[in-house]
């Protein structure tokens, strides 16, 4: 893994941590790799991973951060992320719909000019604006409740990680 930097790191959670630090580090391991993460560097109480990320609200929100590192250092268990999958996922949220919407908006306008129709007026008023509308709105809601979903996640993964050590 790349040097970290602190502008990297956008989620950081620790706990307090009393067991093996051996086990808990390869607990970790074995959950980090069945969830699809690709350990790229371990050793002196510290793993590092990279995640595939995440592109559907139907994976596990763990996913949701691109980069782990898990450290075990005397009395805490500390975890940081850098939260690449909830970016894209983000952008995704603000970006597609609204394109979508517009697109469409387009095509039927277009269609009624060329079709000889004149402009599809109930295409945009009140439907098309009223789901643009509608799109800013909800768009923050989705992505504020996939961060807190993917923070959630990972405090429960580090939580299970030190009661496993």
């Amino acid at each position: 893994m790349r040097a970290r930097l602190a502008s990297d790191v956008d989620h950081r959670i620790t706990v307090p941590f009393s067991g093996d630090a051996g086990g808990a580090l390869a607990a970790a391991q074995t959950i980090l790799a069945m969830l699809g993460y690709a350990v790229t560097r371990e050793g002196s109480g510290a793993i590092d991973a990279t995640g595939p990320g995440l592109r559907s609200t139907n994976q596990n929100p763990v996913l949701g951060a691109s980069r782990l590192r898990i450290v075990a250092s005397a009395g805490t268990l500390a975890l940081e992320a850098e939260m690449g999958g909830v970016r894209s996922m983000r952008r995704f949220v603000w970006l597609f719909p609204p394109s979508l919407i517009l697109g469409l908006i387009l095509i039927f306008v277009m269609v009624g000019l060329l079709g000889g129709r004149g402009v599809p007026w109930t295409v945009l008023f009140p439907g098309g604006l009223i789901q643009l509308a509608l799109w800013v709105v909800l768009a923050p809601f989705l992505a504020g409740w996939i961060d807190r979903r993917t923070r959630t996640a990972l405090g429960t993964l580090l939580g299970n990680v030190a009661r496993a050590g």
